[in-house]
């Protein structure tokens, strides 16, 4: 079990902005009183509480002094403490008017379980417990039990939705041929851009322009952006055996041990945290470095879109103003870096760069398939020219789980695998490059693995469907919340 400091502080690191408190919103205080910063449905979420979570968060995230006081970083943190507050105590209350229950005794019992009274193993005078709960937590007592019980609702609330899920023989059954059906394979992509003419005439500069006359409606402004996610911080990081096993006997030693599905969990949570962190690196980077160079360093790519796209979220559009400096915010679990762009239509040599892009993505895509002629004509020179061309990278993999490998998985379906060789999946797969997947190895797993595995996929199955459903409850549940904040403590000036 996670103790309940820990769970709550991982939820602070990992909370998203599910109740929209963006730009817009109207701050009044509806009358609330000094020790109170917001309300929702309702329910009053005391300065107290706010403040014992904001302190516990900041205090794990390394992020230098100065940046702590600027108010654009102030504001992300207090409206994600907020929200963290109001998902927990809709949940809870959702919980209670179903009719689940926590006793004083639960409270009792779980206060003493997780050893907040500092090694006490009981206290009798009600004064002394107040003084020990204040000391530790900074906490009147009443409220430190309301968190305890709210939480305790929500555990009970998650058990309640589990007990929904069934998980058949057949799911069972083809979980463990996903999991245990093993590829070794080599990624084929590009290392560079391919050599092509970028020269165009005035004719091929007007045809493409009235060609794609939707993309550039005149009297529009533009926004230059990248994105940049947890995922793309923490893509070249390791998770060790011993991590994984550290990790297992502090937050789930009651769960099964599945290294795959704690890796993921652990990958998950520092890339939510590792967003947060390099906020104060793009606050740098924002004053010294170019848009481009900046695009480089996370090798992300410049987009341009109209800033009445429905794609840019209302936050940021309210945030671009006239002036053409490099800001950023943060939306989404995303950083946004942006800056004003000029009407597309007088910006040629960006017309001439997107006219470039689209020629470079046509020879991509014929050198492919290219290669899948060459494939299909002589396997032999084939297997040559990739180990030999300069312009190819070659990636491998070995002993990939045909689960965690979605793009294989759904081009195999028509292989008979009993009788497989190596082969070239004939198709171009597009990320943020073309590239190709040569299958050198199938492993097929032994049918009696399964009786030996069976009980624990179906454990770790009902954990992943139970998560995924429980998730999208709760987020339905609490995505029409009200929430009111205290103008004394927030403002939208």
């Amino acid at each position: 079990m996670y103790s309940f400091i820990s769970k709550l502080i991982i939820f602070v690191l990992t909370a998203g902005l599910i109740i929209s408190l963006g730009a817009g919103t109207e701050f009044i205080s509806f009358g609330m009183g000094k020790d109170v910063v917001a309300k929702v449905n309702n329910m009053k979420i005391s300065k107290q509480e706010f403040d014992f979570f904001k302190n516990k968060k900041i205090s794990e995230l390394s992020l230098s002094a100065n940046y702590k006081s600027e108010k654009a970083f102030r504001d992300i943190l207090d409206l994600q403490i907020v929200q963290m507050i109001a998902s927990r105590k809709i949940l809870a209350d959702f919980a209670d008017e179903i009719g689940l229950y926590i006793s004083d005794k639960e409270i009792r019992d779980k206060i003493l379980d997780d050893n907040f009274l500092g090694g006490v193993e009981e206290i009798e005078d009600p004064k002394i417990y107040k003084k020990v709960i204040k000391k530790n937590f900074n906490l009147d007592w009443n409220i430190f039990e309301e968190i305890i019980k709210e939480e305790a609702l929500n555990d009970k609330l998650s058990s309640f939705f589990s007990e929904t899920i069934l998980i058949s023989s057949d799911e069972t059954y083809e979980e463990f041929l996903s999991l245990e059906t093993k590829f070794n394979y080599i990624k084929i992509s590009l290392n560079e851009d391919l050599e092509i003419d970028n020269n165009f005439t005035e004719k091929e500069i007007e045809a493409y322009l009235k060609e794609n006359k939707d993309s550039f409606k005149s009297k529009l402004e533009y926004l230059d952006f990248i994105t940049i996610s947890g995922e793309d911080l923490i893509k070249n990081i390791t998770i060790s055996s011993d991590d994984i096993r550290s990790y297992h006997e502090n937050y789930l030693p009651d769960q099964p041990f599945d290294e795959v599905n704690i890796r993921k969990v652990i990958k998950d949570e520092i890339a939510k945290k590792s967003i947060l962190s390099e906020l104060d690196t793009i606050n740098e980077l924002i004053i010294n470095n170019s848009f481009e160079q900046i695009s480089k360093k996370y090798d992300v790519k410049i987009l341009t879109i109209s800033k009445d796209s429905y794609e840019l979220p209302d936050s940021l559009k309210s945030k671009a103003i006239s002036s053409n400096d490099i800001q950023f915010t943060y939306y989404d679990d995303k950083i946004w870096i942006f800056r004003n762009s000029k009407d597309l239509i007088s910006q040629r040599e960006l017309l001439i760069s997107m006219m470039k892009e689209d020629r470079q993505n046509i020879a991509r895509k014929n050198f492919f398939i290219k290669l899948i002629d060459l494939y299909s004509a002589n396997p032999a020179k084939f297997n040559s020219v990739i180990k030999s061309d300069s312009n190819l990278d070659l990636q491998f993999y070995y002993d990939e789980s045909k689960k965690y490998n979605p793009n294989i998985n759904s081009f195999v379906k028509s292989v008979d695998l009993e009788n497989y060789g190596s082969f070239l999946i004939d198709k171009v797969f597009i990320d943020s490059n073309y590239y190709l997947i040569f299958i050198e190895k199938i492993r097929l797993p032994d049918d009696d693995l399964f009786i030996l595995e069976k009980e624990r996929i179906n454990r770790s199955l009902y954990i992943e469907k139970s998560e995924n459903f429980i998730n999208s409850i709760k987020k339905e549940l609490v995505s029409d919340a009200e929430v009111k904040l205290n103008n004394k403590y927030f403002s939208d000036k």
